[in-house]
């Protein structure tokens, strides 16, 4: 179902303020849709909620946007969105577009105090996390994923929140990969301390600092480890890589499963156990005797990879 152009300012700031769960003034509005810089063509619902859009750019050149993000700079209650709006946005710059999305715009209105950004659209990625059905899926994928972690990392950026949901993967071919969702990403060379996007990733002494202080530094090393859990939840076919045993979501008991190390490969193709096993012996070893980096984590795995990355 398509939606005629001259409603398209109102959908537009529509998607931004389900996303942000507030309201903004139509004087934000207007000018958020009026600066995109962008002729809209045609704005399409997806089952996920979201929209993706067509438009034109002032050199006619068709192009479409997946994702509209906006906040306002001296909002109380949550100024960490537009700092992660601002953070994506400069990431993106950075990176190739064979690694992430690639940047369409980012605006700031000292005026209105708003941050907005959208990002283009790639055709024929979607994030899937039961993507690895097969032993060759499995392989490819985990080749992939963590080549293109090592590609971030060696552009001296920390995603920051590496989990299945932010992983884009092209449909019919698992050996093309992009990586989403930016804003909690850093520089390697700054002391990234920060609150983790999701707790089911984190290391179990990643885990005890954010029990213990609410925050956790995330460095290459963390990463490594939270890529490492990715992979082993994406060979489950799940969201997470643990099944938690406590009855209440509360973040202490969840912190408290994590530190427990309850990894295992139940659940996994039965073709890839060999690769899930040697993961969670990764995941149960301690700090220091853990691969530091996601290339020496491909090496580590490649007995069970059965191919030359």
């Amino acid at each position: 179902m398509d939606y005629s152009i001259s409603r398209t300012p109102a959908l537009l700031f529509h998607k931004i303020q389900m996303a942000e769960r507030r309201s903004f003034t139509a004087e934000q509005a207007e000018a958020v849709t009026n600066r995109l810089g962008l002729r809209i063509e045609r704005i399409i619902p997806t089952r996920r909620g979201s929209v993706i859009i067509t438009a034109t750019d002032t050199e006619r050149n068709v192009l479409k946007i997946a994702d509209l993000k906006c906040a306002e700079t001296e909002q109380l209650i949550a100024p960490s969105r537009s700092e992660g709006i601002e953070n994506e946005a400069r990431t993106l710059c950075i990176l190739e577009s064979g690694i992430a999305p690639a940047l369409r715009t980012f605006e700031r209105d000292e005026r209105l105090h708003i941050v907005f950004s959208a990002i283009e659209y790639i055709n024929g990625f979607a994030p899937d996390y039961r993507i690895m059905r097969g032993l060759d899926q499995c392989l490819g994928s985990t080749i992939h994923l963590l080549q293109s972690i090592a590609k971030i990392h060696a552009k001296k950026i920390i995603h920051g929140d590496v989990q299945p949901e932010n992983i884009l993967w092209l449909s019919g071919d698992h050996r093309q990969v992009r990586l989403i969702d930016f804003e909690l990403s850093k520089r390697t060379e700054e002391p990234v301390i920060s609150k983790p996007g999701l707790y089911h990733f984190l290391s179990p002494e990643a885990a005890e600092q954010v029990l213990n202080t609410g925050k956790c530094i995330i460095d290459i090393a963390e990463e490594t480890f939270a890529t490492a859990a990715t992979t082993l939840a994406l060979l489950k076919g799940s969201k997470t890589p643990i099944e938690y045993t406590a009855t209440t979501t509360r973040k202490e008991s969840r912190l408290q499963e994590i530190m427990k190390a309850g990894y295992d490969e139940k659940g996994v193709v039965p073709d890839a156990i060999d690769l899930a096993r040697r993961i969670v012996h990764v995941l149960l070893s301690p700090a220091n005797n853990r691969p530091k980096t996601p290339l020496e984590l491909l090496d580590f795995l490649k007995p069970c990879l059965k191919v030359n990355p």
